[in-house]
């Protein structure tokens, strides 16, 4: 890992080389990895698992979905795009696929109980206990998490349409 004055961050693996991300940090996030360079390695973990990016992918899957169900999608995307870029990156996986598969696994954390931020809201607004709306919710939800396999193991799904827009690559 490194980050330069001009805000890029490069970052080599024996796999893929190196690979360089131009970002614009706020001064705070600047000063807390000045402050705390080990913000970076934090990823380093993932990637003593296992080499295997369907494992992975579903490693993260299985994670997003405990995030996105004790926090909201906006601070939890903020939090651990720095951590989870990287090891994408090393894995090969195309960082737009997985920000679709990143936010719709948070969206559908927000529906998981114990939490269940709509569930509650919701459950407010009919006047139904959130148990019985958990359970009417339940085909919607084991559909949902299909999708978020399915948008995981073949990126074609989640990548058609920025490829016809931009062009391939």
């Amino acid at each position: 890992w490194s980050y330069t004055e001009d805000s890029t961050i490069r970052v080599t693996t024996e796999k893929w080389g190196t690979r360089e991300l131009r970002c614009r940090l706020t001064e705070a996030t600047e000063e807390k990895m000045e402050r705390d360079p080990r913000i970076w390695g934090k990823s380093e973990l993932m990637l003593t698992l296992t080499e295997n990016p369907w494992i992975i992918l579903l490693i993260i899957n299985i994670f997003l979905l405990l995030v996105g169900t004790f926090m909201e999608p906006g601070p939890s995307i903020v939090i651990l795009i720095p951590v989870l870029y990287p090891v994408i990156i090393h894995f090969g996986i195309d960082p737009i696929q997985f920000s679709v598969v990143m936010a719709i696994n948070l969206v559908i954390g927000i529906i998981t109980p114990p939490v269940a931020v709509s569930l509650a809201i919701t459950g407010s607004i009919a006047k139904c206990p959130n148990n019985e709306l958990f359970r009417e919710l339940m085909p919607f939800f084991l559909a949902a998490v299909f999708v978020v396999l399915l948008i995981s193991y073949i990126p074609q799904l989640s990548l058609w349409l920025p490829n016809l827009i931009l062009g391939p690559g």
